[in-house]
């Protein structure tokens, strides 16, 4: 028996470090934790292939539905005090019934360290009972499916995700008991290089938000052919109004649909809980990033509500923080960062321009070719003077920093 656990445990730990190396980008992007298990259920798959168990399958929240059931539907278990347990894990390893003798390996359930204690103690308790054979009082409590297929895993993993302190926290379950705990350091790895962010050529990705859009015309006119449109909740109000040439059908919808009902639809659909602590709109843009996008488009982000307008304008700076570059288009203006190295252009088709300081002082701050030049000034956010500025003659102003991060906000009129 023995000997089996260590098997089971160097096949997870094997793939685990795999995981962690080739997926450093999800870390850092603070992805859902069904991103990362879609992940870590790829190179479990690999490891698996190199074993005696390559015939075994990996599964996220598997959810055996035979008969036609409703997939709502959840096998439950009647663990310690009677208690019912449900059994829809995160990820599994299983035979999917075609081993009756030994069918269920390693169950799985990841949490992020932000997450309820209870939710984190009811994965715990589910490992607890999923490790236990039908001998030790673990059964199924519908009385229909066999024992051998909802518990007598050989190993159990509670994996939780602590972001802040960059650590994975692992829990080994076997027999009904937790009998190792351990934490594994997440590799950090840049992003991307910073200064080529803005040279590679890569497609875009156009996130649209659900504040209101008056003038789809003018938003429309900064698609370009290939931009990939990733919808959140309410934004897909807007997915059919826009007057564009380019394809702006949703790709990814994500949302947690308290705003709009759930679409049915073929394209991919990411359904978030009410109850979270990413808005939609950051959510997406981790994803976006996650993905491989260097370069966010925002839209439908700035609207009545001013709240959700000032952390959209605040996730520009989410967006610099994780290698990539981003912008916001209203009806009115287009938004961008300036930071230390990174100059702007303001052309003189944009009536006015302001830069706000929204981090701390910037400083070192140069405007060149325009109605109110500066020469390495400071701005801070006490002292907001950079305001209503003016392009002055037919040339593009320009705009450095030495130190800090700027809003730079252009104005149609």
């Amino acid at each position: 028996m023995e000997k089996y656990i260590k098997e089971l445990e160097k096949i997870f730990e094997d793939a685990n470090k795999s995981f962690i190396r080739k997926n450093a980008i999800l870390f850092q992007t603070q992805v859902s934790e069904r991103t990362l298990c879609g992940a870590l259920m790829i190179e479990i798959h690999e490891e698996l292939k190199r074993t005696k168990f390559s015939d075994y399958f990996v599964d996220v929240e598997y959810n055996r539905n035979i008969g036609g059931k409703l997939k709502t539907s959840k096998k439950t278990i009647k663990g310690l005090d009677e208690q019912i347990v449900t059994i829809n894990c995160d990820l599994i390893v299983h035979s999917r019934g075609q081993n009756v003798l030994r069918d269920n390996l390693i169950a799985l359930e990841m949490k992020k360290s932000t997450g309820r204690k209870v939710d984190q103690d009811k994965d715990r308790n589910r490992l607890e009972c999923l490790t236990k054979s039908p001998k030790q009082d673990s059964w199924s409590y519908d009385g229909k499916a066999l024992p051998e297929h909802v518990c007598g895993y050989g190993l159990g993993v509670y994996y939780e995700v602590n972001f802040s302190r960059n650590i994975i926290i692992i829990e080994y379950y076997k027999e009904g008991y937790c009998y190792r705990k351990y934490e594994k350091e997440i590799e950090k790895k840049p992003l991307f290089v910073r200064g080529e962010r803005y040279s590679i050529a890569m497609k875009r990705a156009v996130i649209v938000c659900g504040a209101k859009i008056k003038d789809y015309e003018f938003v429309s006119s900064f698609f370009s052919e290939g931009d990939f449109f990733i919808y959140c909740d309410s934004g897909l109000i807007h997915e059919d109004r826009f007057l564009s040439k380019v394809d702006t059908k949703a790709g990814l919808v994500i949302g947690d649909f308290d705003s709009y009902k759930r679409p049915e639809r073929d394209n991919e659909i990411i359904e978030l809980p009410v109850m979270k602590d990413d808005t939609d709109s950051i959510y997406a843009i981790k994803e976006a990033i996650s993905r491989g996008y260097k370069d966010i488009l925002i839209v439908g982000a700035i609207g009545d509500r001013f709240d959700h307008s000032l952390v959209n304008a605040y996730a520009l700076m989410l967006i610099n923080d994780l290698g990539a570059s981003g912008k916001i288009v209203d009806d009115y203006s287009e938004m961008t960062l300036v930071d230390n190295g990174i100059s702007a252009e303001i052309e003189p088709k944009w009536r006015y321009f302001s830069l706000v300081a929204i981090s701390g002082t910037a400083s070192g701050v140069t405007i060149k070719n325009a109605k109110y030049n500066l020469d390495k000034a400071e701005i801070n956010p006490k002292y907001q003077y950079a305001i209503s500025n003016e392009v002055e003659g037919d040339e593009p102003a320009k705009v450095s920093i030495e130190e800090g991060v700027l809003l730079l906000i252009k104005d149609r009129y």
